[in-house]
């Protein structure tokens, strides 16, 4: 689906309200910030509640999603 987009070019179509690059991105980045929300809190429910309330606001704020580049290299995000 969205394999042959960079990050950057997945971000510029959430902005732009494509539900499916939201999907794309929620499935890749899931994993990884389950794992860092349960080493802070310790507790299975609570890292799912908050990677689930982060992702609902990210949805929710889409449109206001501000992408930065660095001056040394134009194709960086930050």
């Amino acid at each position: 689906m969205y394999i042959e987009y960079d990050e950057k070019q997945l971000l510029e179509l959430l902005k732009n309200g494509s539900y499916e690059a939201y999907t794309y991105l929620y499935k890749k980045w899931v994993p990884l910030l389950f794992r860092f929300a349960y080493s802070l809190v310790k507790s299975k429910v609570t890292a799912e509640e908050i990677v689930q309330e982060t992702f609902v606001k990210i949805w929710a704020n889409h449109h206001t999603i501000c992408l930065l580049y660095t001056s040394d290299a134009a194709d960086d995000l930050i």
